[in-house]
């Protein structure tokens, strides 16, 4: 046999191998490019399909990267809270995945929503309070989204000289009983809309206090919530007065005015609570002295009104009278009369004098 001829074999068969092997085509490809991530922050995983190495190039500081899965198919983002001191308005950044030697590129957009704007507080113990209280994503700060969700005052604000930032506590229904009270070195506190109640005490010796404006929402002033208080001016925005005890403001400053809505003093002035204040109160732009009703009619005097008489006996004359009414009270069944009767109805309550008066069948006057 030929030995060149079996020198040829072995080499024709490495050829043969060779000539099998096939470099696989570069592949980069992305599940999803697109996610939406809310103004509060988020994580999400963005699927990647590969058999290159892939660089990352995260367009913006507020998305950060997790971390990758053992088979590098799989990375997780974190978006931070879309919260600052300055504009807080929707943003959008990119992800980017390239290997360069292939040209490969795939980009991920990630849309956050608009988030809330950071509290600046003028007392840093007031901060430090309602961060402790009520900083649900506990970055250090608390936001007006966080305060609007708080129903509820708790903490120790004994030290607190300025509290204007409770106006964005707008979920908050009722300032709790007793809840300021006494603290001296407060000077400053602003309501929020939608406050509704303001406790017994709430407020009482603040003094410290000068002015108070009470938002359109209040339906409801507690017993004693401003008393010892030696306030200059009071505005009240809500169109109907808000139920208030008897001299609530009994240490308001003389040259103390409350203003209250366009149109409204009148309204104010002859409220229950309020119409002790009637010289006081006024409007944007006017003296309490253009609101201050005038009787001009007289006639009425000298007539008397029986509001019960004795069913047994002569019967003792009894005599009720008041001052500091108007002509426009003295119709039948109006203010004047309501308010001598509610005085006979009390005078009748005590002995010796209840004995003197029977009620039968709902009938008043049996003898007096």
């Amino acid at each position: 046999m030929d030995n060149r001829f079996l020198a040829i074999i072995p080499i024709i068969a490495i050829l043969g191998f060779v000539s099998c092997q096939k470099t696989p085509d570069p592949v980069l490809s992305i599940g999803q490019t697109e996610y939406s991530i809310s103004g509060d922050g988020g994580s999400f995983s963005v699927n990647v399909n590969t058999n290159v190495e892939v660089s990352i190039k995260i367009s913006d500081g507020w998305i950060r990267q997790a971390s990758v899965s053992p088979d590098k198919n799989t990375y997780s983002f974190t978006v931070a809270c879309n919260d600052s001191y300055g504009s807080c308005d929707a943003r959008t950044g990119n992800i980017t995945f390239a290997n360069s030697e292939n040209g490969l590129l795939k980009t991920v957009t990630v849309h956050q929503e608009k988030g809330s704007i950071l509290i600046t507080f003028k007392d840093q113990a007031a901060k430090d309070i309602c961060v402790k209280q009520w900083d649900s994503n506990r970055d250090g700060e608390l936001s007006e989204k966080e305060a609007s969700s708080v129903k509820n005052l708790q903490g120790d604000f004994s030290e607190v000289s300025s509290f204007d930032e409770l106006k964005y506590f707008t979920s908050l229904k009722t300032i709790p009983d007793n809840f300021f009270n006494g603290l001296k070195g407060l000077v400053s506190i602003s309501f929020p809309e939608g406050l509704e109640t303001i406790g017994n005490s709430a407020f009482i010796n603040c003094t410290g206090l000068s002015r108070l404006i009470i938002p359109n929402s209040v339906k409801s002033i507690g017993n004693g919530a401003f008393g010892g208080i030696p306030l200059s001016r009071i505005d009240v925005l809500a169109e109907t007065p808000p139920t208030l005890s008897d001299n609530e403001f009994s240490w308001i400053k003389d040259e103390c005015l409350i203003y209250v809505p366009a149109g409204k003093a009148l309204l104010y002035q002859e409220a229950e609570g309020w119409r002790i204040y009637g010289y006081r109160i006024t409007e944007e732009g006017h003296s309490p002295f253009d609101f201050l009703y005038a009787s001009t009619d007289y006639s009425k005097d000298g007539e008397v009104v029986c509001l019960q008489k004795a069913s047994e006996g002569a019967g003792i004359n009894l005599v009720f009278l008041g001052d500091g009414f108007l002509d426009k009270d003295m119709e039948p069944g109006g203010k004047y009369e309501t308010v001598m009767r509610q005085w006979m109805d009390q005078f009748f309550v005590y002995e010796p004098y209840k004995t003197f008066r029977e009620v039968d069948q709902g009938h008043r006057g049996r003898r007096d």
